[in-house]
């Protein structure tokens, strides 16, 4: 094991050049960060499906209450 890690060339490409690596990773990262939105919401259809009937119903409630405030004040 030690002669085999001596061996610089049998190392990974990781090993030998860990700046390059780094920066692969991060702009690797970069590219797939836009996706994982659509991942999550793929994986939880349920849970996105029952926060945006949920959103909606209050979006009315609360349209409604204001009209109804906004109908008070004016008459």
């Amino acid at each position: 094991v030690d002669e085999a890690s001596a061996r610089r060339e049998l190392l990974d490409w990781r090993h030998r050049w860990p700046q390059s690596a780094r920066c692969l990773d991060s702009l690797g990262y970069c590219l797939l960060l836009p996706a994982v939105p659509f991942a999550y919401c793929a994986s939880h259809a349920a849970s996105i499906t029952r926060w945006g009937l949920s959103s909606s119903l209050a979006l009315c409630i609360t349209a409604a209450l204001l009209l109804a405030l906004q109908w008070v004040i004016v008459v």
